[in-house]
């Protein structure tokens, strides 16, 4: 469900929401509960006509994937452009994050996650916060 704010911009939303004046956008997947071994969707929008230059972050419960790995895909056009693995057995922090993409106009965007710790879901949410280059 999305909720929306004074100004009527949604506060959680798959979708690419924009400020009201055009110049920065964002989306929020909210918690999402992520099966074992099953590539989840988190976000899924279209670009309008201009470039953006968005950071994309993660958050959620790493501590539950004790000897798994989690793994976040980010697509554009239904090409892999992100594909990235994370194991806290190995990976002692989630440092890189948040990370920096041009994304292109016209385009659909889709970001997934997964991960192999068996029989336990995780709850992870995914932002993207840009600014519009037109």
């Amino acid at each position: 469900m999305t909720t929306t704010t004074g100004r009527g911009l949604a506060v959680t939303s798959p979708k690419l929401i924009f400020t009201d004046n055009g110049k920065h956008c964002y989306a929020h997947s909210g918690a999402v509960s992520i099966p074992a071994n099953s590539l989840t969707e988190l976000l899924n929008f279209r670009t309008g006509q201009d470039y953006i230059i968005a950071t994309w972050s993660l958050a959620g419960t790493f501590s539950t994937i004790v000897n798994g790995e989690v793994n976040y895909v980010m697509q554009i056009n239904g090409v892999d452009v992100i594909n990235t693995t994370y194991s806290p057995a190995y990976d002692h922090g989630y440092a890189d994050y948040p990370e920096t993409i041009l994304l292109p106009p016209n385009s659909n965007i889709v970001t997934k996650m997964t991960h192999n710790q068996g029989g336990v879901e995780i709850n992870f949410m995914n932002n993207i916060l840009g600014e519009v280059y037109g």
